[in-house]
């Protein structure tokens, strides 16, 4: 207290002066002379503007990559639209080729006498193609299947035709099909079908080279004794 007295009264200004810029800028700026602390000041000030701009610049980047993420969720979307349609797609050099595909008009026969060994079942079905493509498609039938109430599968038919199509852009198809003789699997007789029994027939086809299936309505097998 005694020196600061006999200092004279421009010092202590100086010291008031380069305390306050010193707590303006930083807790530790007391070490720092008073230009220094200007300038310092000033690199402070530059800093924080570059701060900024990077922050801003990261924040466009983050915006950009939710609009990706969010036209990736569309396409999912779109995606799962035509699996529940019905139809297939799949890639064919220019275009795309897509089949909507129903069964209709089943029909479920087996001749148990005497029971003709060790296929007696007969089975006949119309298939309903229609191309919502943009180019023309085809269908190969990979296999059927009779599921009963309970969602079993308790056997297997080969159909034919097997080669269906091509159906045009735009255009729909009706293809009639029947079961191939002695093509029961397992080949038990009349012990696959239980008579008035309902059956869903899944058929399951191939769409230039995506498998897709097709389902029935529930349908009886209707027996003669």
């Amino acid at each position: 207290m005694l020196a600061f007295a006999c200092g004279g009264d421009d010092a202590p200004a100086e010291t008031d002066a380069t305390g306050s810029g010193s707590s303006t800028t930083e807790g530790d700026a007391t070490t720092t002379g008073g230009p220094d602390t200007t300038t310092g000041e000033t690199t402070a000030n530059t800093g924080d503007a570059t701060s900024s701009s990077s922050s801003s610049s990261v924040d466009d980047t983050t915006t950009t990559g939710g609009n990706e993420s969010s036209s990736g969720e569309s396409e999912s979307s779109s995606g799962g639209s035509e699996s529940s349609s019905g139809g297939s797609e799949s890639s064919s050099g220019e275009g795309m080729a897509v089949l909507e595909v129903t069964v209709s008009d089943l029909q479920i026969f087996q001749d148990c006498m005497p029971i003709i060994s060790p296929d007696p079942v007969q089975t006949t079905l119309t298939l309903d193609l229609t191309n919502v493509g943009d180019v023309p498609a085809s269908a190969t039938v990979v296999s059927a299947s009779y599921v009963d109430a309970g969602g079993v599968s308790v056997g297997m038919i080969d159909l034919a035709p097997m080669m269906l199509g091509p159906v045009p852009v735009g255009e729909s198809a009706v293809q009639a099909l029947s079961k191939v003789a002695d093509s029961l699997m397992p080949a038990n007789g009349c012990g696959v079908l239980s008579c008035n029994e309902s059956y869903t027939l899944v058929v399951e086809l191939d769409v230039d080279g995506e498998v897709m299936q097709a389902l029935s309505m529930p349908t009886p097998a209707d027996c003669v004794f």
